[in-house]
């Protein structure tokens, strides 16, 4: 499988880790809803804080789908390869935070608690920009360590005693018929 390949691959099966991800996020809030009125507290903090915190655990696991799903694939090291992977990463984590927003702002309007709105809002953008940048110190290893597969696979087959001796064969070959070339053309 090629990288392309591999890169479309990526895309499906995050887009459908993401929607199964916030289907469950529904449903965790909706539950969350049942707990606290049956506590009497689906009109306090308390149910913005559980929500925030589901929220923070969505943008948290989605990084290690994204990895889950990356070192499941075949990919080959390119230098193009993390430039395609964080373009299509990086779309689950708008600086607006997207559809997590549109859980966390109606959950604040269904408790009518505008005071909190910022508050919860700019501590789910940290977690955002957070996972953000465990996320590219990840890829920065991921792609390493790809680099070094590559290189390492090379070496080992450099180092193979079959292989290496048909390598150095081809070499000595190229040689002799350059060696060839010349010394017909000197002779002439």
């Amino acid at each position: 499988m090629i990288n392309s390949e591999c890169l479309r691959v990526f895309e499906e099966r995050l887009a459908q880790k993401i929607k199964k991800q916030l289907g469950k996020l529904d449903e965790d809030i909706h539950s969350g809803k049942a707990r606290a009125a049956a506590k009497g507290l689906a009109l306090s903090g308390f149910m913005i804080n559980e929500v925030k915190g589901l929220c923070i655990r969505v943008l948290e696991l989605r990084v290690d789908y994204i990895f889950e799903i990356l070192t499941d694939l075949p990919f080959r090291y390119s230098r193009m390869l993390g430039a395609s992977i964080s373009e299509i990463s990086l779309k689950y984590f708008p600086a607006n935070l997207g559809e997590v927003y549109t859980r966390l702002d109606a959950i604040i309007r269904f408790t009518n608690n505008e005071r909190a709105r910022d508050s919860v809002i700019n501590k789910v953008l940290e977690v955002n920009n957070t996972e953000i940048e465990r996320f590219r110190n990840l890829l920065d290893q991921f792609l390493l360590n790809l680099k070094i597969n590559e290189k390492s696979l090379i070496r080992k087959i450099w180092e193979h005693p079959v292989w290496s001796k048909v390598i150095a064969g081809v070499i000595l070959a190229i040689c002799g018929v350059i060696v060839k070339i010349v010394w017909d053309k000197l002779t002439k």
